[in-house]
């Protein structure tokens, strides 16, 4: 495509909205549009303003902005600033360091408008890797862009909780939090750490920039915290650390794949009896997640099994009193210390009472109302378990269906519990209050035993349990017409299967 002519605009925004061409296409576009527009660093600067106010809270805009977001009735245009942005890095331009870190923050913190939305995830990726890669040659391996960095951020973070601490009313404390702004930007201290670790232990700072990289909370930050891991894996053998490490790690291990391989790798690696235990705490529960998972092919499950069982035997030998990284909930559901031994044996228990065929040990929790419930009152009937929160899009979508079914199944049959992993009680009662549900709600809250025992890493999940206690099935992600076809069935076929007994507690 040319980049000149006077149609060359309307041509481009037709491709990019709404024929959505294959990516080789759109960089095509992209790369004509950076050389139509150049290096217009005014066109990339009205761009974010315009974007702030778009995203401004109502509440902070004058009724003159408030008018103008209104009229404009549309979010502003982002590929055409990033064609621009593109220009400026690669002319090396004077707002270069600016460009490059605009490249990096649309992907994470601005919505893209209509043409951003349809490119998808080639977009980002995109944007991000060419911000990323420029923003690093620029900054360069500068320790000190990483410390007053993190000295600005630790100054916000106090500045806020102070204000949130103050006694303040809602509109004076709305008022002084946007007088301090947002959070500092990361990405130039990202990528200070990146060039850091890239020296290949050379940098009298490397450890430092590892771990940061490690506890940098920004987005996208998965495989920054790996580059991390990994410079500390290969440059410090006898690194103290790495229980602490791993679980910061296994936190990322469901939305980037290499971080569960790596933790893998390490188990077989770590010396320290410690970290190896911890590391392999963490494998054992991917391999008996791998067990329930629906895509797992007959013979692979039964392998997954056994090597899952191999690690949990004896995996606490010689460190069976040492403190976990993880906590146990107490009756009262405080946090509790958790010893490799507790540890052991909780995955003991998901081996043997969470795995698809396996009897469900007792389980107890504590409804909405405060009072304990247990999966034995509802024995006899076919039960569904329903893992879910208020900030789960997929689990709050499935209610009119799960209305709907309760609806057409008997209740002396059928059952349904939800489990709110909501970290916080209110949370959940104000969202019922206003939309009640016709089943029973249990309250656990976030990174509770049940859980983790259940090995629940993804939300909605249900969990289906036939009337002899005996797991059905496990269906992680949206509630669909097969899985309501496999619930219809376990009901219907309820007639001469016995009440179980009371089980023990557990």
């Amino acid at each position: 495509m040319e980049s000149n002519g006077e149609r060359f605009l309307d041509g481009a925004d037709f491709l990019m909205i709404r024929v959505v061409p294959p990516d080789e296409s759109q960089a095509l576009i992209l790369d004509a549009a950076a050389a139509h527009f150049g290096p217009d660093w005014p066109l990339v600067e009205g761009y974010v303003e315009s974007q702030a106010a778009w995203l401004a809270p109502q509440s902070f805009q004058s009724d003159e902005a408030r008018s103008e977001h209104h009229s404009r009735g549309v979010e502003p245009p982002t590929w055409h600033a990033v064609s621009a942005a593109i220009a400026i890095v690669a002319s090396g331009h004077e707002r270069s360091l600016d460009a490059a870190e605009l490249l990096m923050q649309q992907t994470y913190s601005m919505r893209p408008g209509s043409a951003a939305m349809v490119l998808g995830p080639w977009w980002l990726v995109r944007t991000r890797e060419l911000g990323e890669s420029a923003l690093k040659e620029l900054v360069g391996p500068d320790w000190t862009v990483v410390h007053d960095y993190s000295d600005a951020l630790a100054g916000w973070e106090e500045a806020t909780e102070a204000v949130s601490n103050a006694g303040l009313t809602e509109e004076e404390e709305a008022s002084r939090l946007r007088d301090l702004g947002d959070a500092p930007v990361a990405h130039r201290a990202v990528v200070a750490a990146l060039a850091i670790i890239d020296a290949d232990g050379a940098h009298e700072k490397t450890r430092e920039a590892a771990e940061f990289l490690l506890d940098s909370q920004t987005r996208g930050g998965a495989a920054h915290a790996l580059q991390g891991a990994q410079s500390l894996a290969t440059h410090y053998p006898d690194y103290d650390q790495w229980p602490l490490r791993l679980k910061q790690l296994n936190s990322l291990s469901n939305v980037y794949e290499p971080v569960r391989q790596f933790i893998i790798d390490l188990a077989e690696t770590l010396e320290d009896p410690l970290a190896r235990a911890t590391a392999r705490y963490f494998v054992a529960s991917y391999m008996i997640q791998s067990v329930n998972n629906q895509d797992t092919a007959a013979d692979e499950r039964m392998a997954q099994r056994e090597r899952a069982a191999e690690l949990v035997t004896g995996l606490s030998a010689g460190v069976e009193n040492k403190t976990f990284v993880l906590t146990r909930q107490g009756p009262d559901g405080n946090d509790l210390p958790m010893t490799f031994a507790d540890a052991e044996a909780e995955l003991r228990y998901s081996l043997d009472s969470t795995m698809v065929g396996s009897v469900v040990a007792e389980v107890r929790a504590r409804r909405l109302d405060g009072m304990e419930d247990t999966l034995a009152a509802y024995a006899g009937r076919v039960v569904l378990v329903d893992f879910w929160a208020t900030w789960c899009g997929p689990c709050i979508a499935a209610f009119p269906e799960l209305r709907r079914m309760a609806d057409d199944l008997p209740e002396d049959r059928f059952q349904i519990i939800g489990v709110s992993v909501d970290e916080e009680l209110d949370t959940v009662t104000d969202y019922l209050a206003d939309n009640p549900l016709p089943w029973v709600v249990w309250h656990v809250g976030t990174d509770s035993e049940l859980v983790r025992r259940w090995r629940v890493t993804g939300f909605p999940t249900y969990v289906l349990i036939g009337p002899d206690r005996k797991i059905l099935g496990k269906h992680p992600g949206s509630f669909n017409a097969e899985f309501r076809a496999d619930i219809e069935q376990a009901v219907r076929g309820l007639d001469g299967v016995p009440v179980p007994e009371e089980p023990g507690a557990s």
